[in-house]
């Protein structure tokens, strides 16, 4: 019911200011609080009602065994300390994601945390698509080797709108964001990172921007930027975007720095109204009843063309 009340009086207050950490951190996980501390504090200084922290808040590490090995389990220190760090301010904070050490203790989630300004844990959200890709000209990556994917679509009613709940790779997945707006009537969506450079240069903006378009949604990526150890980098450049998919804030490349930005709902209810999309959503049939089978891969299609060049 009080999450409810946060959601109704965020409908009828027109502007909320919110803050977004951009983070480099590395394996030492005091010293990264102490990061979050301080930009908790400046945050809270400049009047924002909720900061944004990153994917991996808490420590990136090297390799799998460090990060299982500084990995904690929900009511841990790690967890304890960003929930002290909220209540101290008075502020409503979304933890990117901390590495939870899951019941069996062989594997970790990807968990995204909401924190309210008692330091309550209302709602939290694992990480459903994993990382497991080999970058282009880099090397390669496998998430699911240390870590287990979410299954459930979360949201949080907060003093400044309905938070629907992603993180990182899911951005590439837009099913998810279609649900979260369209189905869960999301005002925000997060999308907390720590994104690869050789992607982040070609693809971060250009996708968050059209999953606001598509989504009509406020979209607040807040991410994490530098070396943060020989063979880790992330991209940066956290941002904010509107319904509009205007860029409201672009942090660059700046370490351990806090960003401000505007969330204008009235940019989100005039976007809605020009174009009313949810109200043109469609269910469609394929006209057998299901898709097409999947095609043969190159090499078969090139040789049924070979043994066929009539359909050329």
């Amino acid at each position: 019911k009080l999450q409810f009340l946060y959601f109704i009086g965020a409908i009828m207050k027109a502007v909320h200011k919110i803050g977004v950490a951009q983070l480099k951190v590395g394996p030492c996980k005091a010293a990264n609080l102490e990061i979050v501390e301080r930009l908790a504090a400046e945050a809270k200084g400049k009047g924002c009602e909720m900061l944004f922290l990153p994917e991996n808040a808490d420590f990136i590490g090297q390799g799998k065994e460090e990060t299982f090995a500084l990995s904690e389990k929900m009511d841990g220190e790690t967890v304890g300390t960003f929930k002290n760090i909220a209540k101290k301010h008075n502020l409503w904070i979304n933890v990117g994601s901390f590495h939870e050490v899951l019941e069996d203790d062989t594997k970790i989630g990807n968990t995204q945390l909401m924190l309210n300004a008692e330091g309550d844990v209302l709602e939290l959200y694992r990480k459903a698509h994993l990382f497991d890709v080999d970058v282009p000209g880099g090397r390669s990556y496998r998430e699911s080797a240390s870590t287990v994917g979410g299954s459930s679509y979360k949201t949080a009613d907060t003093p400044v709108g309905r938070v629907g709940m992603t993180t990182c790779y899911d951005l590439r997945f837009p099913y998810m964001y279609s649900e979260l707006a369209f189905r869960a009537h999301s005002d925000i969506i997060t999308v907390p990172s720590a994104f690869m450079v050789p992607t982040g240069k070609v693809h971060w903006e250009v996708l968050l921007r059209a999953r606001a378009i598509e989504t009509q949604t406020f979209i607040i990526a807040a991410a994490q930027a530098g070396a943060h150890n020989p063979t880790r980098s992330s991209y940066g450049h956290s941002l904010v975007v509107d319904p509009w998919g205007t860029v409201l804030l672009d942090m660059g490349d700046e370490e351990n720095t806090l960003g401000v930005a505007i969330l204008d709902f009235s940019t989100l209810h005039n976007t809605r109204e020009r174009l009313p999309v949810a109200q043109h959503i469609k269910p469609l049939t394929w006209p057998s009843g299901a898709p097409p089978p999947l095609p043969g891969s190159h090499t078969e299609i090139k040789q049924r063309e070979v043994q066929n060049p009539e359909v050329l």
